[in-house]
């Protein structure tokens, strides 16, 4: 049964939820996928995308912690030490990083990537990298961010640990409890994340739900390429899409690489 794509409320969407349980969110996330190498099947089309677009700068889109983005820089095998650039449009605090990977100060929207680009030289000449937050996007913002990538030859690469898949869905039973039990044993530890989960478990609430709301938001592979090629109506790009990862992560890309010349 093919579950049709339903773009329903994140909680962490709303902007009355306290920031300390929006972090116990994304922390519990980054947890997760540290211990189960999610993001590690993604590295050879990084380094392969780098290559092609001849660059070793990174613009990461809606990052939040940066913690996807982060894991695969570990896993990447470049010559050249990757300058990764995370963005959020609302940049954390209090987020330690060391060079030369730092975090773009300002609030960036990727509505506005066009305008920010034509008046930042910080932003230029870096190809694009998106996790878990194209399911956040309408199909004309999608088409729109695509469409940018192609004009400005920044390369892209999209990757979402989610699916409309109700087997997939259906795991966020025991990862819901898997974070509950775990969360004294994130680190560093905060008490906010005992409150959220313990004492007023809001925060395991917006995991679970926000969890099944990414899946029914996602897009399938078929639907981003033709997305991308939508926005990519001159054709300057090569798009592909699909699957990759283990059984128990399978993981849904879309790249855009520039197509050589003459091709």
């Amino acid at each position: 049964m093919r579950i049709p794509r339903l773009h329903l409320l994140e909680l962490e969407d709303l902007s009355g939820l306290p920031n300390s349980c929006r972090s116990f969110v994304t922390d519990a996330l980054r947890l997760i996928a540290e211990k189960l190498q999610v993001y590690a099947a993604v590295a050879p089309l990084m380094e392969e995308l780098l290559s092609t677009s001849q660059t070793s700068r990174v613009l990461d889109l809606c990052s939040g912690s940066g913690g996807p983005a982060l894991q695969l820089l570990e896993k990447l095998n470049t010559q050249t030490p990757v300058d990764l650039l995370l963005s959020d449009l609302a940049p954390p605090e209090d987020l330690l990083l060391s060079p030369p990977t730092s975090y773009y100060p300002q609030a960036l929207d990727v509505r506005e990537l066009t305008q920010h680009l034509s008046t930042n030289e910080l932003l230029q000449d870096r190809i694009w990298s998106c996790f878990n937050a194209l399911h956040h996007q309408t199909q004309p913002t999608l088409t729109e961010i695509f469409h940018a990538a192609a004009q400005h030859s920044c390369g892209f690469i999209g990757v979402e640990v989610t699916q409309r898949s109700l087997w997939l869905m259906l795991r966020m039973f025991p990862l819901t409890l898997l974070v509950w039990l775990t969360v004294p044993f994130i680190k560093p530890f905060r008490f906010s994340r005992v409150f959220w989960s313990y004492l007023l478990p809001l925060g395991i609430f917006v995991f679970f739900w926000d969890g099944v709301v990414s899946h029914l938001r996602s897009y399938r592979p078929e639907e981003l390429l033709a997305l991308a090629k939508g926005g990519d109506a001159e054709g300057r790009f090569e798009w592909s899409s699909g699957l990759c990862g283990t059984w128990w992560a399978p993981l849904v890309y879309v790249v855009g690489r520039p197509r050589l010349r003459g091709y």
